[in-house]
Order: structure tokens, then C-alpha cells, then sequence
């Protein structure tokens, strides 16, 4: 998301103030929906659970088609420009990581989908146990790149920017406490047969996750790695 100042000599400013802005926005947010994603929920009805995942379904639907095209990124100039800022630092500038972030996404929120339709609508656990397992691999090799690739290098960039820094860092926080949440939804349903109980906490639990899952992914891409450039 881009801001224009009145002021070209400010703009770059008001942009930075604008997305710090929007960060705590998000950050407070998804706190809230990540505290409540295991709380206890009343058992819902065949209908409203329906409604719930049509709803979500539609999410995940406008946030892979509402992304902007995939612009060019000028890799090459990027990385020049970074190269003699990175001789010193533990991690260097990637121009191909946010790329690389983004599709991991893609692909994430695809399998994600599949989980429902292709494995618990269908009463096929054996298929839902197959994509839980490659969602948990994916979803842990997606952390492990943006943990090592993307915060450290934020948090070095930004270490003469302290309010900045401070945001980041409690974003990481809170994003690795979702994560967690989402990996304990991976294992408590890793099965290939469901009793009746399962089958309505699974529900319950697949919509909350969704919902964690798919705003995470938004305000990343939309807030978050707009603060990752080349010093």
C-alpha cells in the first residue's frame, strides 16, 4: 500500500509513518483473533458451519485474486545497489525473497483449501492426513526462510530505527505464536480416522485457523515486506 505526500521530500517519510501505522493496526488485530482461535466455541450447526467456510473460501478466493500482478522487482539493480551495504552484515539482501515468500503463500493457502474439500467434505481421512502432512512440511520450511531471511535482515536494517525495530520485533513474536497455533492444528489432526467429536471440533478449529492463516498472509504481503529493501 502506497501514500503520497504533498511533499516529495517527505513522502518517503509519511509512507514509513503510514505503514508503521497500518503494522500496529494488524498487529493488534491478529493478537486478538490468535487468542480466540482456540478458545472454547459453542458446537455449531451443520448450517452455520457451512455459512463460516463459504465465507472463508471467498477469502482466500479475493486475497489470490485481489494480489497485485507480480511486478518486476529490477532484481538486477537491487542487488547492486545493496551489494556494497551487505559485505558486513550476517544476512544480505535477497531480491528474490519476497517472490520466493509469496508463493510459498500461494501454494500454502491452496493446500489449505484442498484440506476441505478434497479431504473432510468428502469423509476421505486418509486424503486429509495426506495434505495436513505436505501443508505442516511447507508451512514450517515457509517459517524457517522468513524467520532466517526476512526478520533478521529487517531487524538489522532497522537497528538505527528503534520504534520501527520494535515493531517488527513484536510482530515476529506474535507471528511465531500463530504458527504455533497452526502446527498444533496439524498434529491434533494428523489421522486417518475421525470419531464423531473430532469431526465437530475439526470444523470448529479449520475455521478459526483459516481465518489466522489468511489475514497473516495479508498483512505480510500488503504491510510487512514493504519495509524490506536494500539499504
Amino acid at each position: 500500500m502506497k501514500y503520497s505526500s504533498p511533499d516529495n521530500e517527505s513522502g518517503h517519510v509519511f509512507d514509513k509513518i503510514m505503514t508503521i501505522l497500518l503494522l500496529h493496526f494488524w498487529f493488534y488485530q491478529l493478537r486478538f483473533i490468535g487468542i480466540c482461535t482456540f478458545c472454547y466455541q459453542p458446537r455449531p450447526d451443520s448450517v452455520a458451519v457451512l455459512f463460516e467456510v463459504s465465507v472463508m473460501f471467498a477469502f482466500i478466493t479475493d486475497f489470490l485474486r485481489g494480489r497485485p500482478k507480480e511486478e518486476s522487482r529490477n532484481n538486477a539493480r537491487a542487488a547492486n545497489e545493496a551489494k556494497s551495504r551487505n559485505n558486513n552484515r550476517t544476512i544480505k539482501f535477497d531480491p528474490s525473497l519476497i517472490d520466493t515468500l509469496k508463493k510459498d503463500h500461494s501454494k500454502l493457502v491452496t493446500i489449505y483449501g484442498s484440506m476441505w474439500k478434497e479431504g473432510f467434505e468428502k469423509r476421505d481421512y486418509k486424503k486429509l492426513s495426506s495434505l495436513i502432512a505436505e501443508f505442516k512440511a511447507g508451512f514450517q520450511s515457509h517459517l524457517l526462510k522468513e524467520n532466517v531471511k526476512f526478520y533478521v535482515y529487517l531487524e538489522q536494517s532497522l537497528a538505527d530505527d528503534l520504534h520501527t525495530l520494535q515493531v517488527v520485533k513484536d510482530f515476529r513474536t506474535d507471528m511465531n505464536e500463530i504458527a504455533n497455533a497452526v502446527i498444533q492444528f496439524c498434529k491434533k489432526y494428523a489421522h486417518q480416522a475421525f470419531t464423531t467429536e473430532m469431526e465437530q471440533e475439526f470444523e470448529r478449529d479449520y475455521i478459526k485457523v483459516g481465518e489466522v492463516l489468511t489475514r497473516r498472509v495479508s498483512m505480510e504481503e500488503n504491510e510487512l515486506y514493504l519495509l524490506y529493501q536494500p539499504e
